[in-house]
């Protein structure tokens, strides 16, 4: 699951991150602003992201924080999708 959720993410974040290259992997740790992710980017993320996962970020999750960087955006979907994004709203 972890790789499938990995693939998907991956695939979803080139969409939205005009910094990678199409052979280049999307790094866990570089900020997605430097990668190219701006307001309107972010709102299409989550659109795109809640379509793709079948989840909803609850108001308490759409923040800085959360899509900071892919790794602190993987972390936060392993949340949701395991039924423990729904306490944080």
């Amino acid at each position: 699951m972890d790789d499938e959720l990995n693939q998907r993410l991956e695939d979803v974040l080139r969409i939205h991150l005009p910094a990678i290259e199409p052979d280049q992997e999307v790094p866990g740790e570089v900020p997605l602003v430097k990668l190219g992710l701006d307001s309107l980017r972010a709102v299409n993320l989550v659109l795109d992201l809640e379509d793709t996962f079948g989840v909803e970020f609850p108001d308490a999750m759409l923040s800085e924080s959360t899509f900071s960087t892919r790794r602190s955006l993987l972390e936060n979907l392993h949340v949701l999708l395991s039924g423990e994004g729904a306490q944080a709203a």
